[in-house]
């Protein structure tokens, strides 16, 4: 009877280690911190308003200078492959898209994709990395306010940048 057990024992450990190409793939663990926004790395790109400072990937040249439309301001850069890495501030009190709005937006819209990071920005800011399975494509996004702006950060791509969380160093130029 205890070869028995000690059989089974042995078949249950070993199928647990198995894989069944029949299963889904887990999405990976996601990791949560909390990170400071307030200072500049020396590499960062400065807004010429002197709202915020962002480490921008390496290889994404700015598309043209700031533009605004609507109360929103908006810096670009194009990337390999022609994904952008975008920077959007508008007013706080704009209705429907007050940090809470964006933050809510950030559930909402992560259907279908697998979140990998998630931080908390100081002043209840936010930051998540994500990969989608279906186009095989990760994004990140964050959104904070300074001061009287919320600003968000976007990006979308398929391989990995420098540096791989660079929304997550958005910040505060004061």
């Amino acid at each position: 009877m205890s070869r028995l057990i000690n059989v089974c024992a042995v078949v249950l450990l070993l199928a647990a280690g198995c894989s069944d190409a029949s299963q889904p793939t887990r999405p990976p663990v996601v990791v949560t911190t909390s990170v400071s926004t307030t200072g500049c790395a020396d590499a960062s790109f400065k807004d010429p308003t002197g709202v915020y400072c962002v480490v921008v990937p390496q290889g994404y040249k700015p598309v043209a200078p700031a533009a605004a439309a609507d109360g929103v301001a908006s810096d670009r850069w194009t990337g390999p492959g022609g994904f952008t890495f975008a920077i959007d501030s508008w007013d706080a009190g704009r209705p429907g898209h007050t940090l809470n709005d964006v933050k809510a937006s950030f559930e909402q819209t992560r259907a279908g994709q697998h979140l990998l990071e998630s931080a908390t920005l100081a002043g209840a800011g936010r930051y998540e990395r994500l990969h989608n399975p279906e186009t095989n494509h990760y994004s990140m996004r964050s959104v904070v306010q300074i001061g009287g702006k919320v600003v968000e950060c976007q990006a979308e791509y398929d391989t990995p940048l420098n540096p791989n969380d660079a929304c997550k160093t958005l910040r505060s130029q004061h």
